[in-house]
């Protein structure tokens, strides 16, 4: 297995954990997710699906889920479960006014055609649809070369409006402190990434990963020390926009 096999394994048992590098982004997510499942109803579209992450956690509320996924990524799934539709996001093979709920979790981002995509989400979407949005406004670059935009509070307030769409909640999380640390922490993980890549340097990786998972757990214990000094910080990493279809 490579290094991303084994990130993807560490990351389903221990994103919860505060030994983990992205803990404070994988929490916001979480957060984002919570306030999903107030809103999420009837047949819910998830854009951008990745590996279905929270699929178990909507289908209480929910009558059917949905999966959707970019064709350029479908060979990196080679478990059973996949998604259920392999579609580009401004094309999404799905009858008009079919769904009742659309989310689209750390995605948006990675979209070339941000607007176009909502309005083909906007079409989905029955009348009173909910659309939930969480997408970043710090973080480095990742998932190369389809990583387009970053995004502030205004800028997705706008998009959604050319989309045609009502805001009805907006949740922003992160400061100048998880922003800084958590940084420092990715900035490791990418180093044990890189080190991994290189041949006979696998021991080293195997080595210094308990030293970095050490250090990573120390920075996020930091900044829980410092959040309260930061409350109304310009420094976000995640914002959440819920909005309806009228």
């Amino acid at each position: 297995m490579n290094f991303k096999n084994y990130w993807d394994i560490f990351t389903d048992k221990f994103s919860s954990l505060i030994i983990h590098p992205q803990y404070f982004i994988k929490r916001y997510t979480n957060n984002s997710v919570k306030l999903a499942l107030q809103y999420a109803k009837g047949t819910l579209l998830d854009v951008g699906c990745g590996r279905m992450p929270y699929k178990k956690e909507f289908l209480p509320c929910i009558d059917k889920y949905i999966g959707l996924d970019h064709p350029e990524v479908a060979k990196y799934y080679k478990g059973e479960e996949k998604p259920d539709i392999f579609a580009d996001s401004t094309q999404i093979p799905l009858p008009s006014s079919s769904c009742d709920t659309v989310t689209c979790f750390q995605v948006l981002e990675h979209i070339p055609e941000p607007i176009k995509a909502l309005k083909e989400m906007h079409r989905v979407l029955k009348k009173n649809g909910i659309i939930i949005i969480s997408t970043i406004q710090y973080y480095p670059l990742h998932d190369e070369p389809y990583d387009f935009y970053r995004y502030t509070k205004y800028g997705l307030s706008h998009l959604l409006h050319q989309a045609n769409f009502v805001e009805l909640k907006h949740k922003e999380e992160g400061n100048i402190f998880t922003l800084l640390f958590q940084s420092i922490n990715i900035y490791l993980m990418f180093i044990l990434e890189n080190t991994s890549k290189r041949d006979g340097q696998k021991l080293i990786t195997i080595l210094l990963a308990p030293f970095f998972l050490s250090v990573t757990t120390l920075l996020n214990l930091l900044t829980f020390v410092f959040l309260p000094f930061d409350n109304k910080s310009k420094f976000r990493i995640i914002h959440t926009l819920v909005a309806e279809k009228n």
